[in-house]
């Protein structure tokens, strides 16, 4: 981003840590079908009380894959964003936009893949 050294730096740490936690997710999505032997989020409903060890994963890649604090995707994506706000200070207001709602949207996956219990969800969709 933006060509500088630091840009590149960053985008290569986000593009690694994007790799792995893509690839996690998807061997955790393979354990859930030769689990349940179906592929529907609806269907598998609930997991957190049928396998509470997988739902502890699905947890700890789905903050990873929102930048949680103590992974890689978040030094790249500090760093990233230091940067394009350095190059455009217009952007500031679309990258907070557009980061609120991936947020909203990984959670709301987590809580259809493992709780589906529609209170909590209603609670996530208010805030």
């Amino acid at each position: 981003m933006t060509m500088s050294y630091w840009g590149v730096c960053r985008s290569f740490a986000l593009m690694v840590a994007h790799g792995l936690c893509s690839s996690e997710l998807f061997c955790l999505s393979n354990f859930t079908y030769e689990r349940f032997g179906r592929r529907s989020l609806l269907v598998n409903k609930s997991l957190i009380n049928l396998i509470p060890r997988m739902s502890m994963w699905w947890f700890l890649l789905r903050a990873c894959n929102m930048a949680a604090p103590p992974s890689l995707n978040l030094l790249g994506e500090i760093g990233l964003l230091s940067r394009l706000v350095s190059w455009s200070w217009c952007l500031m207001l679309v990258l907070i936009f557009f980061y609120h709602f991936l947020v909203l949207l990984i959670l709301f996956v987590y809580i259809l893949i493992v709780i589906m219990a529609l209170s909590v969800l209603v609670c996530i969709l208010v805030l």
